[in-house]
């Protein structure tokens, strides 16, 4: 989420104007384990999707408002989560 986040506040250093609002559209690919409406974070805990679209709101990314965002998620959001934390995290 963090990443996130900061890549829509960035801005340039030459003009302070944020660096997405000359883009016509912005690309999110995110690819991770996960379970229903969550994905995983890098840290292990499971992010709502619904916290991640907030993000690239129009309140969250004015950059980008009234531009279109796609957003690509490849996750598993079977039940093989549990598996996965229970035997394969650190």
């Amino acid at each position: 989420m963090e990443a996130i986040h900061t890549e829509t506040q960035l801005t340039d250093i030459t003009t302070g104007e944020p660096v997405h609002a000359k883009y016509g559209m912005f690309v999110l690919m995110l690819s991770s384990h996960g379970s229903e409406n969550s994905i995983a974070g890098v840290d292990g805990r499971l992010v709502k999707l619904t916290d991640i679209y907030d993000l690239l709101s129009p309140k969250n990314f004015p950059a980008m408002s009234d531009k279109p965002k796609l957003i690509i998620i490849q996750a598993c959001a079977g039940s093989m989560i549990n598996y996965f934390f229970k035997n394969c995290m650190i």
